[in-house]
């Protein structure tokens, strides 16, 4: 192995391994520092204590006697005493002294004031000349400041050579005073700094170190070297910072501040105020106060380096295998990528030729092996290309192409894609789309689709029955997008001893259950390596027997930072994005009628028009309620030994009404206690299409779910399954468009997408036409409902419950019109009210009102724009001549009333063509109320009218 290529591959490492070492060595170095900084500290102050102890006794002694002679001088002066016994009194105190005689004091002396004027004293009988120099400083500052109650304060003179013994003293003086506060001398005592610096002399803080005393102006009082007695520490040290004095004054001490002493050597000083206003502190060598810190620098320093060393040699050695490795691995894949392209080749040519031949006239069981020839080549195919794929990743030479793509038509295009898989299962698909998620993003769309495609196929795959979700989720993070894609399966799941192996290449958990499930096993080894090829992580978490949940995070680029718009994530949401959606419904041809029987029950007339407009194709007879108790009480009167052609073949059932709601409703029927009632299908029809409305709506008597807006594939997959039609019908004409909302156009309403979705203008139109008559009831009715919530104090979720039903109804009849904003803004509303939230129904409510209606008004011009286009051609039927009648047909009316009372929607529709194909003499006007009646599903106001029409004949 070449060490140099493997040093250069590897030198930011090794630097960054150096680094943190060095970078962990200063840090202990400072931890280490502090602690042993805080030790010596406390050793100092230990030593200096026990020093400050030993100089204020020293000093106390001599200060007490000085007091209590001063106090014995006051009270022989007051008496009035002589000169010569003042004399004796300071005598025999000086005798006292002498006779245990250390050094301490010498003598007392003082000069007092008396009629005759000031007159020296002293103990020793020789009174010196010098006296009043020496006490001038005292005095001086007593006559200028002095008051009665400083009479007790000693003050001290600064050091001086005493002329007659040579020797360095100081001078305590006292002030005497009467008991009037009369000033009436001073008396003092000379104290040989010798003793004093002799407390200092044993003083050891630390080796080298010792112990100073200073005076209040920082004159030296105490210190080891006699010669340096009464120089101040200006002299033998740089004291010249003057924050540093600073701080001495007004915190009355500081400590290791490091200075030069007399010789220029580094010292770390420390200084604090002692009772009489000298200081006291510490000196100590530099050296000596930081050798211990530089020994554990040193010893640190050199084991940071022998693991430095040991640690990068050992990177080296994993690199040096890893290069090996590596070698090694990108000759077998450039191996097995050069056998796939090969193989790419002639299978490419395989499936292009079988897929020409099969648009050619072929015998059938040509063509039967062409397909199968098709099937497989296309399935040999995705393994070749999943071999490809992970030999350019296991090479490293795999690439991504970023580049601007929409969002919209990724998810739309995965989702289709993986519909197909479903096939004849029983298998729930829930979109989730989170409305925060840019339109465009900047990434490689063709590997994020891969990603999602593996995921998705594999929770088809491996699911049987039950559902599969895909949930984006989106956070912004600056000019960047975070997206997680979650998809979640109700699946066989994956044994915990396996997750392990999950995302290793050429592996198929569990194979033995597995063994009719194509593939490889590479689609999970790719996704994880594109996703990190991206930048991103995918994690997964299952329980065997329960199901899989796949988890991927990409940061994306925003390239157009623009939400995707409600509309287009409802769509998606319910499977209806645009361009996806045109394609579907243009591949759905209705085939034959079912000859079957259904039941629509909903609270929102627009609704039911919805619904028959969508099976009317089919030549159904669809039934139409509009509450639960009617669709219990026309299921209660179905026998069980009633003819099949009475009976319905599914019933269609929304989930939130007024008064009884659908689930309510069904649980009543599944009760009646007949075999039909207990086994009818039903099948849940609402906009609540959420992950986990199937489950519950399955685990509440319901046998289907057809989520609102319906979708054709959807419904028609639902009919088939449901209506028994043993013999089907003719084949159905396809209705030709009839162009009658041609170049029509009106803010807030889908008209071409209307069109597509209900087949024809002519059936969108009276889609449209339904919804203009019934909505504004529903309007009056949010409106009354918030006035009387205006008058609780605080509505709760119950207060609001019936505006969630009334606001819901609204919602699905304004997306089955194609109404995408009234239907967002009372979906808005209605979540609000479930939730509670009454400040938002409160404020948002009349927004909603004011876009409803003049939606409604720019549909009545809709409606006026149609019925002159239809003035303008052939009304239906001209050809031929209508019969004049005297009076509608008794016998019509009959059956009319009859039909009416069974709520049987078709057959009154039948019965009114026949009575509108005809003029009336009389009558006319009741054929017109009755038409529009039954338009507006009023079948009992029916009921009641016919029958007092017949009645009264």
């Amino acid at each position: 192995m070449e060490w140099k290529k493997i040093l250069k591959a590897n030198y930011m490492q090794l630097s960054l391994v150096f680094v943190a070492f060095f970078l962990m060595v200063e840090v202990s170095y400072i931890s280490v520092s502090d602690i042993v900084q805080k030790h010596l500290n406390e050793r100092a102050a230990d030593a200096l204590r026990v020093a400050e102890t030993n100089t204020e006794l020293g000093l106390k002694e001599s200060i007490l006697t000085l007091t209590a002679l001063a106090e014995s001088l006051r009270d022989a002066l007051e008496r009035g005493v002589s000169e010569g016994r003042a004399r004796s009194l300071l005598n025999l105190a000086s005798t006292w002294l002498h006779s245990d005689d250390d050094g301490r004091v010498l003598t007392f002396y003082g000069i007092l004031l008396g009629a005759s004027g000031e007159y020296p004293i002293s103990g020793s009988g020789y009174v010196p000349d010098d006296i009043p120099r020496k006490l001038a400083w005292f005095m001086e500052r007593e006559r200028g400041g002095g008051h009665a109650s400083a009479r007790d304060r000693i003050r001290y003179s600064a050091p001086y050579t005493d002329a007659a013994t040579g020797r360095m003293l100081v001078t305590a003086a006292c002030g005497i005073y009467s008991r009037s506060g009369e000033f009436l001398g001073v008396i003092a005592t000379d104290i040989d700094t010798i003793r004093l610096s002799s407390y200092f002399s044993r003083f050891r803080p630390l080796e080298g170190g010792y112990g100073i005393l200073l005076d209040e102006h920082m004159i030296l009082v105490g210190h080891p070297k006699r010669e340096l007695l009464g120089f101040p520490l200006l002299n033998i040290a740089s004291f010249q910072d003057e924050s540093l004095r600073g701080r001495l004054r007004t915190d009355g001490q500081f400590s290791s501040v490091r200075m030069k002493n007399v010789n220029g050597d580094s010292v770390i000083v420390s200084l604090r105020k002692m009772f009489n206003g000298w200081y006291i502190g510490t000196v100590i060598p530099f050296d000596v106060y930081y050798r211990d810190v530089y020994r554990e620098a040193t010893i640190l320093s050199v084991i940071g380096f022998i693991l430095a060393f040991c640690l990068s040699y050992i990177l080296l050695r994993i690199s040096a295998a890893k290069m090996q490795s590596d070698e090694e691995n990108q000759s077998k894949s450039t191996v097995v990528a050069t056998i796939s392209h090969e193989i790419r080749t002639p299978l490419n040519a395989i499936i292009g030729l079988s897929e020409m031949e099969l648009s050619k006239d072929l015998p059938a069981s040509t063509r039967n092996n062409l397909e199968k020839i098709l099937n497989s080549g296309s399935n040999l195919l995705a393994i070749i290309n999943d071999i490809l794929d992970i030999s350019k990743i296991t090479a490293g030479r795999l690439e991504l192409t970023p580049a601007d793509f929409d969002v919209p038509n990724l998810i739309n295009d995965v989702v289709q894609l993986n519909l197909v898989r479903i096939g004849s299962k029983n298998i729930v698909f829930g979109l989730q789309v989170d409305e925060t998620t840019p339109r465009k993003l900047r990434g490689d769309e063709l590997r994020v689709k891969q990603v999602l495609n593996n995921l998705l196929s594999n929770a088809f795959k491996y699911t049987l029955e039950g559902s599969v979700s895909l949930n984006i989720r989106c956070r912004r993070d600056g000019d960047f997008a975070v997206l997680q894609f979650i998809v979640q399966d109700t699946g066989i799941g994956i044994k915990k001893e396996h997750l392990g192996q999950l995302f290793k290449e050429y592996s198929q958990l569990d194979s033995r259950p597995d063994r009719n499930i194509e593939g490889t096993g590479l689609g999970l080894s790719i996704a994880r390596n594109l996703v990190e090829l991206m930048g991103g992580t995918i994690a997964v978490s299952s329980k065997y027997g329960e199901g899989s949940r796949f988890t991927v995070v990409l940061r994306l680029q925003t390239a157009d930072a623009t939400p995707i718009d409600p509309e287009t994530v409802n769509r998606l949401r319910n499977l209806q994005f645009l361009e996806g959606r045109s394609r579907r419904n243009r591949r759905l041809v209705i085939a034959h009628a079912l000859r079957g029987k259904v039941l629509v029950v909903d609270d929102v007339t627009t609704n039911l028009d919805v619904a028959k407009g969508l099976m009317t194709p089919y030549g159904l007879t669809v039934d139409c309620v509009l509450s639960g108790p009617k669709a219990i009480e026309l299921v209660q009167a179905i026998p069980d030994d009633a003819p099949d052609s009475e009976k319905y073949d599914v019933i269609f059932m929304d989930h939130m009404m007024p008064e009884m709601d659908g689930v309510e409703t069904v649980r009543v029927i599944r009760s009646l206690g007949t075999e039909y009632a207990r086994t009818v299908p039903i099948v849940a029809l609402t906009a609540n299409a959420i992950i986990g409305s199937s489950e519950m709506f399955l685990q509440n008597g319901f046998n289907d779910f057809v989520p609102k807006p319906i979708d054709l594939l959807r419904l028609d997959a639902v009919l088939n399954k449901w209506v028994r039609s043993d013999a089907p019908g003719p084949a159905l004409p396809q209705a030709a468009e009839d162009g009658i909302l041609d170049g029509i156009r009106a803010e807030g309403l889908d008209i071409e997408g209307g069109i597509r979705h209900y087949a024809g203008g002519k059936a969108y139109l009276s889609i449209i036409r339904s919804y203009a008559h019934h909505t504004p009831e529903l309007l009056e009715t949010l409106r009354v409902e918030v006035r009387r919530l205006e008058t609780l104090s605080a509505p709760s979720e119950e207060d609001l419950r019936k505006y969630a039903v009334a606001v819901h109804g609204l919602k699905g009849a304004s997306y089955g019109v194609k109404a995408g904003a009234v239907g967002e803004a009372a979906e808005a509303l209605e979540r609000a009210a479930k939730a509670g939230d009454w400040e938002t129904v409160r404020t948002g409510n009349g927004a909603l009102l004011e876009e409803a209606e003049a939606l409604l008004v720019r549909m009545d011009g809709i409606l006026k724009a149609a019925a002159g286009h239809a003035s303008g051609s052939a009304p239906h039927g001209a050809g031929k001549k209508r019969e004049r009648r005297a009076a509608p047909d008794p016998a019509l009316l009959e059956r009319l009333l009859s039909a009416a009372r069974r709520f049987k929607t078709s057959e009154m529709e039948e019965l009114m063509e026949e009575l509108d194909s005809c003029d009336y003499e009389s009558g006319a006007d009741i054929v017109a109320w009755l038409r529009d009646q039954i338009e507006n599903i009023e079948y009992e106001a029916v009921a009641e009218r016919l029958k007092a029409l017949l009645s009264g004949r």
